[in-house]
């Protein structure tokens, strides 16, 4: 099989990759298989395991996936025989296929979709547990659909593109994953106070989503308000930064949520796009991370007294919604992992605005 669903994707979908290690990547696949299994989701599961000497020890996992699932394909190079499972198939590689080097699950249902798909970075690790991932985890319907096509086509199985999709149910699955997966890497060790603040800030993040809301309530593009004034908060406290923005554009206005220890009590400044870090954020859809304001003479009208800056644009697969800007008073207090990590947010929250959009049509049109 010469396909390789990596470098498919990665042509496509560039900015959608990460590092991982081999301890991230079980806990993102044991999460997709749990909630299959969970859901009992009658769908088509394909999984890449390298080597079928891989697979014994997930094999529990997948009786029981074999159990629920339309059929279930295991990708891997057949250097060891393997024990028969009802409603799995195993798909011997080639030493020299593309895929022997790749990681891959793919999920796509209209009530839940999702896609992990990643390559060794280095082969000349001595363990698997050192190894290095190059990856994608995507719940995007087009980077779903992109890789599911492609999988049919490698069993020859036709592929029936989803045309409706339930985007309600979706989000409260990828909530429930995204708060599994905190937890579960909240118990590994972390090399820097740094890398725990970073984690602290998504996990409480993906945890405000889950709370109830007050009726009623304002919302801007349809996301509440209330949820993002929790965000404001998350930010402001686990950076300890100075000053904290999340801008969303309606209708062309902007909304700006900020919190800052010089104007915390005062109304919010109006937002004019054209100058400062957010707004280019927005108008380009990039990620910037500022080092010092005052020498590169990049200040930020929302937060002038800000020497370090980071925005990111809140985007989606439809347009660009915003931005999420983090500020602190001195220069150089931001990493390029801090930028990551509000870069993140500002992608999940894109995402789930669009999601709570077409659910918001879909309610319109019942």
């Amino acid at each position: 099989m010469d396909i390789s669903l990596f470098h498919s994707a990665a042509s496509q979908f560039d900015h959608l990759r990460n590092v991982h290690s081999v301890t991230t990547m079980n806990t993102i696949s044991h999460l997709i298989e749990k909630q299959v299994i969970k859901l009992e989701l009658p769908v088509v599961f394909y999984a890449g395991f390298q080597r079928f000497s891989n697979f014994p020890y997930q094999s529990k996992y997948y009786e029981r996936l074999g159990k629920v699932c339309d059929q279930v394909y295991i990708f891997g190079v057949p250097d060891i025989r393997l024990a028969p499972i009802p409603g799995v198939t195993f798909i011997g590689l080639d030493a020299d296929s593309p895929l022997v080097e790749e990681w891959f699950l793919v999920v796509d249902s209209p009530a839940f979709w999702t896609t992990l798909i990643a390559k060794q970075v280095d082969e000349y690790y001595s363990t698997m547990r050192n190894r290095q991932f190059d990856g994608i985890w995507s719940y995007d319907e087009d980077v779903v659909g992109h890789v599911a096509r492609d999988m049919a086509r490698t069993v020859q199985r036709e592929y029936k593109r989803i045309t409706q999709r339930d985007y309600a149910t979706q989000n409260a699955y990828i909530t429930e994953i995204n708060h599994y997966f905190m937890r579960q890497l909240d118990a590994t060790k972390f090399t820097s106070q740094r890398q725990q603040t970073q984690l602290s800030t998504l996990y409480t993040f993906m945890d405000a989503l889950t709370r109830d809301l007050p009726t009623p309530y304002f919302s801007v593009n349809h996301f509440p308000v209330p949820l993002l004034e929790d965000l404001v908060h998350i930010l402001y406290t686990f950076f300890e930064a100075t000053d904290v923005a999340v801008i969303l554009r309606e209708n062309d206005q902007y909304y700006p949520v900020i919190a800052s220890r010089y104007s915390q009590r005062t109304p919010n400044p109006p937002f004019h796009s054209g100058t400062g870090a957010s707004s280019q954020a927005i108008e380009h859809g990039t990620l910037i991370r500022i080092d010092d304001t005052i020498q590169s003479n990049k200040i930020d009208p929302l937060m002038p007294k800000a020497q370090s800056l980071i925005a990111a644009p809140i985007t989606g697969k439809k347009d660009i919604y915003g931005a999420i800007t983090v500020g602190d008073v001195t220069a150089n207090n931001f990493s390029k992992e801090d930028a990551r990590t509000v870069a993140t947010i500002a992608k999940v929250l894109g995402l789930i605005i669009e999601q709570r959009a077409q659910a918001s049509k879909a309610l319109v049109e019942a």
